[in-house]
């Protein structure tokens, strides 16, 4: 009769669709508390308590009334009216920044274009939203001993995948993945991806950059041919990098280039930094294989 999906309670990495209710506009959530890492695709409305929301994706209202609050950090609102009683911090919504009770200088207006959004609510890699976000307001914790974000850990995006890429997280219930870029980065071959990325990877001019706190990126090698292939790394700092091919640490050269066999089929490269400063990788080199011909 008032919340269609949900009344009262704490809610984490949940998505809320297609729900409806007599009463009011709070199709999604009726005087809910907590909501982190969530997707709602109709009204939340909390007329009789604060409403905390963090790194959420309100595809239709958020709102609160008389004398309580709504507060929105790292969030996106795609409603085109007054967001009544909010107050937003590093939040991207459509309509007017003025329609907040308080805002910070990283709220701001935008466009559903600029937004660039799926229709799961997921960026796109040209969204404002992506390494938009405040890592700090996403990992701060609410007072209460019990709840469910400690034991989550709040690593999980809405989808349950990784939360924070390229270093800096999205606003928005949803992560952008770099996977790609990081891969494109380093190779053009199509036969060759990034797995895996910690958080601390991040995307660089002339490379992908490993941080200090033993950040790791795991590359995949896919090819049809066996040969010698290469990677070109360089480090910042005194810290200690380590280089793996299936399971095998591998020794650089002088010049820092790891060289190693790569069969056909599939097989793990892993790269791994611990201690101060950074490293960067810089290229991955695929095994040189084919037939030249000159024509005279």
């Amino acid at each position: 009769f008032r919340g269609g999906g949900v009344y009262y309670g704490n809610f984490v990495r949940c998505r809320f669709v297609d729900n409806s209710c007599e009463d009011t506009a709070a199709t999604d959530a009726y005087n809910a508390k907590n909501f982190w890492d969530c997707y709602c695709e109709g009204g939340v409305y909390s007329p009789d308590r604060n409403i905390t929301c963090r790194n959420c994706t309100f595809k239709s209202r958020a709102w609160s009334g008389g004398k309580y609050n709504i507060t929105l950090n790292n969030c996106i609102t795609m409603y085109t009216s007054s967001e009544a009683n909010s107050i937003c911090t590093n939040t991207l919504m459509i309509g007017k920044v003025s329609s907040c009770k308080l805002a910070d200088e990283k709220t701001k207006t935008v466009t559903l274009e600029e937004l660039a959004l799926d229709e799961n609510g997921v960026p796109a890699r040209n969204s404002v939203a992506v390494d938009y976000g405040d890592n700090a307001l996403h990992d701060k914790i609410h007072d209460v001993s019990n709840w469910a974000v400690k034991r989550l850990e709040n690593r999980s995006d809405c989808a349950g995948l990784q939360r924070v890429y390229n270093g800096a997280i999205d606003v928005g219930a949803h992560e952008y993945d770099w996977r790609g870029d990081f891969a494109g980065k380093l190779s053009g071959e199509k036969r060759f991806s990034v797995a895996e990325a910690t958080p601390g990877v991040t995307n660089a001019v002339d490379g992908v950059v490993l941080s200090a706190g033993a950040e790791s990126v795991t590359l995949v090698w896919r090819g049809k041919c066996a040969g010698r292939a290469s990677l070109l790394v360089s480090v910042d700092g005194e810290g200690e990098l380590e280089v793996k091919v299936g399971g095998v640490k591998v020794e650089a050269d002088a010049d820092r280039n790891y060289s190693f066999d790569v069969p056909v089929g599939e097989i793990k490269i892993e790269v791994a930094y611990a201690g101060a400063g950074s490293a960067t990788v810089k290229s991955f080199a695929a095994p040189l294989k084919g037939t030249i011909m000159v024509v005279r």
